[in-house]
């Protein structure tokens, strides 16, 4: 969805709260309409989760060992057993 239609759809539904409000039905009918014949609202991105594998460290793959310890806020570098040693330290 683009920005103009964002801010459309916000607008619209700020004015539907205080026509509601006021009971002025017919103007709350009216922006109801309009909200419905926007596009829906597209769901936020959600951040994906890095691989970080499961089990004994040394089942896992390089790859797997350096996602475990960036989310831990460890070092990356190194060899699989480095890695794997980084880990057990923390």
């Amino acid at each position: 969805m683009s920005e103009d239609t964002d801010r459309l759809r916000l607008q619209l539904e700020r004015d539907l709260a205080m026509r509601e409000a006021a009971g002025q039905e017919d103007l709350a009918k009216a922006i109801k309409a309009r909200l419905k014949d926007l596009p829906a609202p597209e769901a936020p991105a959600q951040a994906e989760e890095p691989d970080t594998g499961s089990g004994k460290y040394e089942d896992r793959t390089v790859a797997q060992l350096k996602a475990l310890a960036e989310s831990k806020g460890l070092p990356t570098s190194g060899t699989k057993d480095e890695l794997i040693a980084t880990l057990r330290e923390s």
